[in-house]
């Protein structure tokens, strides 16, 4: 009973941005595993009609084969494409919901144009950092759910006591435990975290403005100090005071962002360190396909795919602030 009032309560901790998340993201894991279905039903469509060998049933290595159907041979080639652009959809389009309403806000800003044009470009900058975020981390939540997966069809298939459909059910999650280990290390290893330099060009152009202001601020400061007039004199060293304290307050603000941003490029490094237990996945399955042994591969399932869903977990629990109207205040107008 506790834990299911524990649960109800982190439900409604949430916000609604969290649950159509949420949503989103399970929509596009089901699709994913529709095509996993659909891709080891070709497999063994394949296998049972056509003499080939097992490793050339791979998406990188099929196109080679040509006494294969077209329309057979092009879904195999095009599995990994299909997964990745499941992925990529969903990341953007749950930030792109996100950013919506930011856009709004800043519409409604009472600013210049400039300097709406300036905020626009930080927001848009933010936006790829989010998407590519979003990409990566749903990209190690796929394998991890999918390994899950993958046990319980070689589970149902140990259970059914049919060992012509074992082994087929063996061979194929083999031949996906491969594919899908084979995408993640290539999209780790290639992974680049977007809109990092433009926010950097930004924070240095706004830098830059910020000290032209205190320089600014100072001079009138020292000017004031000659002032014939005790209340002009007075009136100026006031302002010259506030905006050296909004100065003050950017400089901080920019760097409380800058280290949300410090923290995220680093949670996202400590996910290659998981490449090379990947590799280890994906070369046992390699060695299953070619031998049909079935413990090796599924004994490293069973012991890695806990340790991939504390990697998940890892990244779910970062939580880069997105921009708001109250944060640009703060970044560019050192309002409080």
């Amino acid at each position: 009973m506790t834990d299911q009032n524990d649960n109800l309560k982190v439900s409604r901790d949430k916000t609604d941005d969290q649950f159509f998340d949420e949503v989103q993201r399970e929509a596009g894991i089901q699709a994913i595993q529709r095509f996993t279905n659909l891709h080891v039903d070709d497999i063994a469509y394949v296998r049972e009609r056509f003499p080939v060998d097992d490793l050339d049933l791979l998406s990188m290595r099929v196109g080679s084969i040509r006494n294969i159907p077209t329309d057979i041979r092009k879904r195999i080639a095009g599995f990994q494409a299909r997964v990745r652009k499941v992925i990529e959809l969903v990341a953007s389009e749950i930030e792109e919901r996100k950013y919506a309403k930011t856009a709004d806000d800043i519409s409604n800003m009472e600013i210049s144009a400039n300097e709406k044009q300036r905020v626009n470009a930080l927001v848009s900058a933010e936006k790829k950092v989010f998407i590519s975020f979003e990409s990566l981390r749903n990209t190690i939540e796929l394998l991890s759910r999918v390994n899950v997966f993958i046990l319980e069809k070689i589970d149902e298939s140990e259970k059914s006591k049919d060992e012509a459909t074992e082994r087929k059910m063996v061979l194929a999650n083999a031949l996906l435990v491969y594919e899908l280990t084979d995408y993640v290390i290539n999209y780790i290893e290639a992974f680049s975290l977007q809109g990092v330099n433009e926010i950097k060009v930004i924070y240095q152009s706004e830098l830059r403005k910020l000290q032209d202001l205190e320089n600014q601020a100072k001079d009138l400061r020292q000017r004031a100090e000659n002032a014939s007039s005790t209340q002009i004199r007075e009136a100026t060293l006031e302002y010259a005071n506030n905006i050296q304290n909004s100065v003050g307050v950017m400089r901080q603000e920019w760097s409380i962002y800058l280290g949300d941003m410090t923290q995220l490029i680093n949670s996202i490094r400590a996910t290659r360190s998981m490449v090379t237990d990947l590799k280890l996945m994906r070369d046992s399955a390699s060695l299953q396909i070619d031998f049909i042994s079935s413990a090796l591969t599924l004994g490293i399932l069973r012991k890695n795919y806990l340790a991939l869903f504390d990697s998940v977990r890892g990244l779910e629990t970062l939580k880069l602030v997105s921009m708001d109207p109250d944060r640009v205040r703060r970044l560019f107008f050192g309002k409080k």
